[in-house]
């Protein structure tokens, strides 16, 4: 019957007490949503990053590790949108660390391994990223930031800017030096 909206671009059908409740939350100034787990429209609403082929590397370890980061990040922001406890979302912050100091020591020695030129700036960006996100898991500990600052540097700054920007411009040289690879 709606001449405007049809579909399940925005939301599943709501009865008007689940929208109106939705409604209420939002227009009295909330601009993030509290996990409450009898809510179908919080868990439609939920974020999810998906993986694009485009951000394959070709490399076969980059590209586990690239993948597993954005499994874990999207882990997490599902067991916060699931309310898990603080302990259980710290889990998840420090699966994120061991996957960043692995994932950052592989990949500048195989940027060693390649001759990449730029490798001394790209060990400076995983310094940064890692201080910083040692910096948000002291600050979520001592509850002075939401473990959404975590998450969100995590899916933001470390993936969509650092691996999807950063990290291609080392991936020709993956495709220049692949047999070289081979045989190291």
């Amino acid at each position: 019957d709606c001449d405007y909206v049809q579909g399940y671009f925005f939301s599943r059908p709501r009865t008007i007490e689940q929208f109106n409740s939705y409604y209420s939350r939002v227009k009295q100034g909330y601009n993030s949503m509290v996990a409450d787990p009898d809510d179908d429209l919080q868990r439609d609403l939920t974020l999810k990053l998906e993986w694009n082929q485009e951000w394959l590397s070709h490399n076969a370890h980059m590209d586990k590790q690239h993948q597993y980061l954005v499994q874990s990040a999207n882990r997490l922001l599902r067991d916060f949108f699931e309310g898990s406890s603080k302990e259980h979302l710290l889990l998840g912050v420090n699966r994120i660390i061991r996957a960043l100091k692995k994932h950052f020591l592989d990949e500048e020695n195989l940027q060693l391994r390649l001759g990449f030129p730029d490798y001394q700036n790209h060990a400076a960006k995983h310094r940064q990223l890692m201080a910083k996100v040692m910096h948000l898991k002291e600050q979520y500990t001592k509850d002075a930031v939401r473990p959404s600052a975590f998450f969100t540097f995590v899916m933001d700054t470390v993936i969509l800017e650092h691996m999807v920007n950063d990290d291609t411009q080392y991936f020709p040289y993956i495709e220049t030096n692949a047999e070289s690879l081979w045989e190291k």
